[in-house]
C-alpha cells in the first residue's frame, strides 16, 4: 500500500517530503477496521444494508485513532483513514468532490482498489492487474481523479510498478484463500 501509493504519489511530482509522509502513512488507512466485528469484515456474501454502515464506519474510527497528533505523518494518515472513500464526483461516504478531497485520500483511493481487486478476499477471487486497471480506467472522472487514474496507467510500462504487479501476480498464485468459518 504505501510502496504503490508513493509510486503514484511521485508520477505526479509532489514533493519528495510528501511523498515520503504518503509513503508512510498509507498503510493506516484502515485502521479503523479494529472497531468492525470480524462477521462483518469476513463476510464472504454481500453486506446487509446496516452491516454497510457499520463497515463505512471505519473511517470515522480511523480518523479518531488518529486524531489530535502533532505529527505530519499521523496528520496525513488521519486525512487518509477519514477521506480515502470520497469519489471525485461527490457521491463518497462525506460527499466531498474534486480536489476538496485531500491529495493524500486521492491517491490512496485509486491503490486501495487497485489492491483489492487484485487480492482475495472471503467474498471474491483476485482479477489479474490487467483487469484491475481496466476497472480503475473506467471509473475516470467518476470515483477517482482523472489526472491520478491517467498517471497510475502510465506508471503500468515503469520498472517499479511492473516489479509490484509481478509480486500481485505471485501472491494470487502463492496464497491459500482464506477459510471462514460459520
Amino acid at each position: 500500500m504505501g510502496e504503490l501509493a508513493a509510486l503514484l504519489a511521485r508520477a505526479i511530482s509532489l514533493p519528495p517530503a510528501h511523498v515520503e509522509l504518503i509513503h508512510r502513512a498509507a498503510p493506516l488507512h484502515d485502521i479503523g477496521k479494529i472497531g468492525i466485528p470480524d462477521g462483518i469484515l469476513l463476510k464472504p456474501a454481500k453486506l446487509t444494508p446496516e452491516e454497510y454502515v457499520h463497515i463505512k464506519s471505519h473511517t470515522f474510527i480511523g480518523r479518531i485513532i488518529l486524531s489530535g497528533s502533532k505529527f505530519p505523518i499521523l496528520q496525513t494518515a488521519e486525512r487518509i483513514a477519514l477521506y480515502h472513500h470520497e469519489r471525485w464526483d461527490g457521491g463518497g461516504y462525506y460527499h466531498l468532490r474534486g480536489s476538496a478531497i485531500p491529495i493524500e485520500a486521492r491517491i490512496v483511493s485509486v491503490v486501495d482498489v487497485f489492491d483489492v481487486i487484485t487480492h482475495a478476499r472471503p467474498y471474491k477471487e483476485p482479477a489479474t492487474v490487467a483487469e484491475a486497471i481496466d476497472l480503475i480506467r473506467a471509473e475516470r472522472e467518476r470515483q477517482f481523479d482523472p489526472n491520478l487514474v491517467d498517471a497510475f496507467c502510465a506508471m503500468q510500462s515503469e520498472p517499479d510498478l511492473a516489479r509490484l504487479s509481478s509480486a500481485v501476480e505471485a501472491e494470487q498464485v502463492s496464497v491459500p484463500k482464506p477459510v471462514v468459518e460459520a
